[in-house]
């Protein structure tokens, strides 16, 4: 036994020592890779990609900031958008934020490692609004989705307890949450109008988004993970997985779906993803699996199959919602105005609100597990409490009726 203590390296006596992981000890980088331990074990597939998406991006501001990044530059850029080597795009794929999150090398964060990038990231949130980290909120979720990875490093024996203590240590930004401005009923008819005017399968795609956003309420990424196999035509109602896993219907009112069938007709959607990325020409992508029916539409993904790449998938990603939110309501000449997919939430539940819904109801057409949280996206609730306070008055002669 003593002969072969000596033999080990001087980085295993410094393991056993401290108890930590031999450095070498491929295992740090698949089954004990604290970051997919951490994604991976999220309850829904919304949380996964909301987690690794705010972990990716702390992942590039430390590869950002030190003198030799870590990073291949198809993770390292901030939006795949900055990927111009379409070779590059295709390695990037479809899950680039989990990549980078796992890519990272974990076992070297420390409690300095973290504030300094947090440091960076709340610069951002102050000195940039509009950007999509610009409030306290998201800075918490950067924070927890980190608490969370260390902690897996901890227990996966890549950190020492000390350096893990310091790390959880961290406070969020306590702030008051201010309502945010829902999307009014006239604005999204008049998008829709403006997206099928065009008459192109992106302008009906779009339509068709807008028209679930905001007659259904759903999160934007509940909205990407439609499936056609969720449809159901018949009934006129969607099912989506949302937070914890839990499913609830989104009901169609007849427009919406009306416009439904017509983009599954015109984009020949026969399985898979419902809302399809579109690639110039018009062409909506589809699936390259000899198992679909549906046709290889994009040269450049036919060439891409023959020569054994990976392709990506066809299905519009919770940042693509984003983006087509984005272009289209600042394309509007009468809506200039900043509008995320989130306002569309905001202004479903509003209008129910007003149309006199009770907000319980509401609550379980959003998905949300507590009322009150429902309560803090209607808009004019503080007032309609004053308009309701002054219905009680009294006068000179006594209680007015």
């Amino acid at each position: 036994m003593g002969g072969s203590v000596g033999q080990l390296t001087e980085t295993s006596q410094n393991a056993l020592s401290t108890g930590l992981l031999d450095q070498d000890d491929p295992r740090q980088y698949s089954e004990r890779n604290p970051a997919f331990l951490y994604i991976q074990g999220l309850p829904s597939e919304a949380s996964k990609y909301t987690v690794a998406s705010f972990t990716a991006r702390f992942v590039r501001h430390w590869n950002a900031m030190l003198p030799e990044p870590f990073l291949p530059e198809h993770l390292a850029v901030f939006s795949a958008a900055e990927i111009e080597d379409e070779e590059e795009q295709e390695r990037a794929g479809e899950n680039r934020n989990l990549k980078t999150a796992i890519a990272a090398p974990w076992r070297t964060l420390t409690n300095g490692t973290l504030v300094s990038v947090m440091e960076q990231i709340r610069r951002a949130t102050v000195d940039n609004p509009g950007t999509d980290q610009m409030n306290p909120s998201s800075y918490n979720s950067y924070l927890a989705a980190i608490k969370g990875i260390a902690r897996k490093a901890y227990l996966a024996r890549l950190i020492p307890a000390d350096e893990f203590s310091l790390i959880i240590d961290n406070r969020t930004i306590k702030y008051a949450r201010e309502k945010g401005s829902g999307v009014l009923i006239e604005e999204v008819q008049e998008v829709v109008d403006m997206c099928l005017q065009e008459g192109t399968k992106a302008g009906l795609r779009d339509a068709l988004l807008f028209l679930i956003l905001f007659s259904c309420g759903p999160r934007r990424s509940e909205v990407a993970g439609i499936d056609l196999k969720d449809v159901d035509l018949i009934r006129g109602r969607i099912v989506v997985t949302g937070k914890g896993n839990k499913k609830r219907y989104l009901r169609l009112q007849p427009y919406t779906l009306d416009v439904l069938m017509d983009w599954i007709s015109e984009a020949e959607i026969t399985e898979g993803a419902l809302l399809r990325r579109i690639a110039r020409g018009d062409h909506v992508a589809q699936y390259s699996s000899a198992s679909t029916a549906a046709p290889i539409k994009h040269a450049e993904k036919k060439a891409y199959q023959e020569k054994g790449r990976s392709t990506r998938s066809p299905r519009i990603t919770a940042a693509g919602v984003y983006d087509i939110v984005k272009r289209r309501m600042l394309a509007h000449p009468k809506l200039t105005r900043f509008t995320s997919p989130h306002s569309f939430r905001r202004g479903f539940i509003t209008f129910l609100h007003r149309k006199g819904v009770d907000v319980v109801t509401i609550a379980e057409l959003v998905g949300h597990d507590n009322v009150n949280t429902t309560k803090g996206y209607i808009t004019d609730l503080e007032e309609q409490l004053d308009s309701a306070a002054q219905m009680i008055n009294f006068g000179t002669n006594g209680l007015k009726k």
